[in-house]
């Protein structure tokens, strides 16, 4: 049965259907032709043969031939019919009988075809005969002579002979019937099974069509129609091949250029079957996913409403889809806490509807917190310019009130004078050194320094002030350290900025190391404390310029000092970081490569 649902099946079952019934209907009627033709012959023949036997009969009527005579000439036309001969007299008695004794055979006046032959002439029946015990088919003729009848001539053949022959001709007609079927099918699947082969290689290229296989060429095979369609289809492939190259590449430069924007991009579609201002999000990039903490494989395919946690970007979305206007706002992210910069555009189609919105986030995060920390800086600067500056002044005007005639007390507001000039002049040297730094327009002055000879050095310059607040201070040095190829003091300024800024966050009785190690990436310094620690999400920012963890005043400096660290350690070619978490200490270490 499943045959019968493929293509062939259907073109071979139509075909021989359609022969069988032709051939049926055929047949039907050449065996009724046949059926006719016998018939009419046989009837001709018997007539014939009747008549024939009449002429006898005639000539024994008439005294010309004997009785004995009669019953041969019987028997001889009996045999040439193969069948039964039986001459009757007017009176129905039987004369001549080739087949029974005529004298045990009862009067035959009384038999249709002898009826039908007084009647009419001639005379015939199918009847069962009660003399010889079968079916019989009789023809009988009425015999004349001069105008007068003398008697009946009558001829019979077996009924089983006719089917016999019938059945013959119907075996011929189905035989032949039969080969007719069975050559017919025969090429019906031949045509069927070559139609449907190119009809299999037409769908199958369809089928590589679909799945995006364009390489395949059809061959141009079969009848007229499916050489066309051949030719259609790989002409659509060829098209379809360029159409598609073309829009990967498309594609592929939009990929590109989302994949590397800065500013995150998600597409939100509209669909029908959602509520006015609703959408599912279509596509989003890299930056979008990194900014929002999304990943595509969860948020592509979901309603933005529940993806995108934030009302405000929720309104500014469902508002650019219903008013098609394109809509901007900046907006403060709780999770992540970010600000963001978000313009939603509508995409209208060909026919003004609504497809759905471009929404675009650009990262306000950063330039917002260097504004903070700018705003931080100046403020900063300004209060250790205005204090030094405010004593300077207020000294100034002491000594211009009289106090100028006291040289003791001139003299100690000379030197702290001085000391408050020294600390604005560092403050100025370290906007300076930074500047140069990180415009990059510096060069090192490169010498062989010892490693151990530095930390000492180091200690020694904060060891009076570490014994002041009980800190101890401890140095830790690997033996036989090869010397480094940097600018001395430079690195001298890293490590003071890293042990100033630990004695300035270490309690009293904590505990400062120092130490020099040989690594993987050359020679590693470490400055660990016992601190306060610095919080987790403001170590990514302890390095940047003007950045202070402890906006308190307090902690003196200008929250550049890490930053120049960082500055210098880089252009020496090596990296620096920090291990730290909140109330637990803070570790800084920094590498320098071995001399080359």
């Amino acid at each position: 049965m499943r045959s019968l649902n493929t293509l062939q099946g259907r073109i071979v079952l139509s075909y021989t259907s359609l022969i069988v019934i032709s051939v049926a209907a055929l047949s039907i009627y050449i065996f009724g032709f046949v059926l006719e033709f016998h018939t009419s012959s046989l009837q001709n023949r018997l007539e014939q043969q009747t008549a024939l036997l009449g002429k006898f009969a005639t000539q024994y009527f008439q005294g010309d031939i004997t009785l004995e005579e009669l019953k041969n000439i019987s028997q001889d036309v009996g045999d040439i019919v193969e069948g039964r001969t039986t001459v009757i007299a007017l009176d129905g008695k039987v004369i001549v009988d080739s087949w029974k004794d005529p004298n045990v055979m009862d009067n035959h006046l009384d038999r249709p075809e002898i009826q039908d032959a007084m009647s009419n002439g001639t005379g015939k029946s199918t009847r069962y005969s009660t003399t010889v015990k079968q079916d019989l088919i009789y023809t009988a003729i009425l015999i004349k002579h001069e105008e007068s009848m003398r008697g009946i001539t009558r001829i019979a053949i077996p009924k089983s002979d006719l089917s016999l022959t019938y059945n013959t001709i119907i075996a011929t007609i189905a035989f032949s019937s039969l080969l007719v079927i069975s050559f017919s099918i025969v090429l019906g699947f031949y045509l069927a099974r070559r139609t449907s082969r190119a009809l299999r290689a037409i769908s199958e290229s369809a089928r590589r069509l679909a799945r995006g296989e364009f390489e395949g060429v059809l061959e141009s095979n079969g009848s007229e129609e499916t050489r066309d369609l051949a030719e259609a289809l790989n002409s659509m492939a060829r098209e379809l091949s360029t159409i598609i190259d073309n829009l990967s590449a498309e594609r592929d430069k939009l990929s590109a250029v989302l994949n590397t924007m800065d500013d995150g991009v998600i597409v939100i579609r509209q669909l029908f079957y959602l509520r006015q201002g609703e959408g599912i999000i279509e596509l989003i990039n890299p930056a979008a996913e990194e900014l929002l903490q999304l990943s595509q494989d969860i948020a592509i395919g979901q309603r933005f409403m529940e993806t995108l946690q934030d009302h405000e970007l929720q309104d500014l979305v469902s508002s650019a889809m219903d008013t098609q206007v394109q809509k901007h706002t900046d907006i403060e992210l709780l999770q992540p806490r970010i600000y963001v910069s978000a313009t939603a555009t509508p995409l209208i189609q060909d026919d003004n509807n609504n497809r759905g919105v471009l929404l675009v986030l650009h990262d306000l995060t950063r330039i917002r917190r260097v504004d903070v920390t700018r705003k931080q800086f100046v403020s900063n600067v300004s209060h250790e310019l205005r204090s030094p500056l405010a004593a300077i002044n207020a000294m100034v005007e002491t000594l211009e009130d009289g106090a100028l005639e006291d040289s003791s007390v001139s003299k100690e507001f000379i030197r702290r004078i001085h000391h408050d000039v020294d600390r604005m002049r560092d403050i100025v040297e370290e906007l300076l050194e930074l500047s140069r730094l990180e415009s990059g327009h510096f060069s090192l002055e490169l010498t062989d320094v010892d490693p151990i000879e530095l930390i000492q050095e180091i200690k020694s310059v904060f060891q009076e002030q570490a014994n002041n607040r009980q800190i101890s201070l401890n140095l830790i040095a690997d033996d036989n350290l090869q010397s480094i190829r940097c600018e001395r003091g430079k690195i001298y300024q890293v490590l003071y900025n890293l042990v100033d800024n630990s004695l300035k966050f270490t309690p009293e009785a904590g505990n400062i190391q120092i130490s020099t190690t040989i690594g993987n990436d050359g020679v590693v310094f470490e400055v660990s404390d016992t601190g306060i620690g610095i919080p987790l999400e403001d170590q990514p920012h302890v390095f940047e310029r003007f950045y202070r963890v402890n906006s308190s005043r307090q902690y003196r400096g200008t929250g550049l000092g890490l930053s120049i660290a960082r500055h210098i350690v880089e252009a020496h070619g090596g990296t620096i970081s920090l291990t730290s978490s909140d109330g637990n200490g803070t570790i800084f270490g920094f590498n320098i490569p071995l001399r080359g």
